[in-house]
């Protein structure tokens, strides 16, 4: 199923594949949902199974909270996972054919976390709205909440999303 409206981000579940050079190109149906020039940050989420990509913008409104450097040095734990959310995430820009190049390093281990790897290189393209997913369509790992890599993960997004609220008053 092949949807998508500008207005309304990215929809629908599209096949795609990982090329040779480690290019994913999006789909064409989304291409129009692109911001032209930005960048965009991924992640791979245990909790669902596969990388979530958000535009970088959107990332930044998530952790906005708890980007203040006073919050931080007073709240030494959400600093700690802000900065495990950020070094667990890479920053992406699309090409003008709409391609997304995976830097070697923490690029490709996302890929690999996310089962994207030796010949298991086709993928869907799963939307999101306003962000998208890219899942294994072979070989994608069963959503984890049990690990201690998935509570650690866990625990990182509600410090960082969450912490900050609740310390200024507001709901976690």
């Amino acid at each position: 199923m092949e949807t998508v409206n500008a207005s309304m981000g990215f929809q629908g579940t599209i096949p795609g594949k990982l090329d040779d050079k480690n290019r994913l190109t999006l789909p064409a149906a989304w291409r129009d949902a692109l911001t032209s020039g930005a960048r965009y940050t991924a992640f791979f989420n245990p909790l669902v199974g596969f990388i979530v990509v958000y535009p970088s913008e959107q990332w930044r409104l998530i952790l906005k909270e708890t980007s203040d450097p006073v919050f931080q040095l007073l709240n030494p734990d959400v600093l700690l996972a802000v900065q495990k959310l950020n070094s667990e995430s890479v920053s992406l820009q699309p090409d003008d054919a709409g391609r997304f190049v995976w830097p070697k390093g923490y690029g490709t281990d996302l890929l690999e976390r996310a089962g994207i790897t030796g010949s298991a290189r086709d993928v869907e393209f799963l939307g999101i709205g306003a962000n998208f997913g890219i899942r294994s369509r072979d070989n994608a790992p069963a959503p984890d909440s049990e690990s201690a890599s998935a509570r650690e993960f866990l625990a990182a997004l509600g410090k960082a999303c969450g912490t900050a609220g609740a310390a200024k008053g507001g709901a976690p």
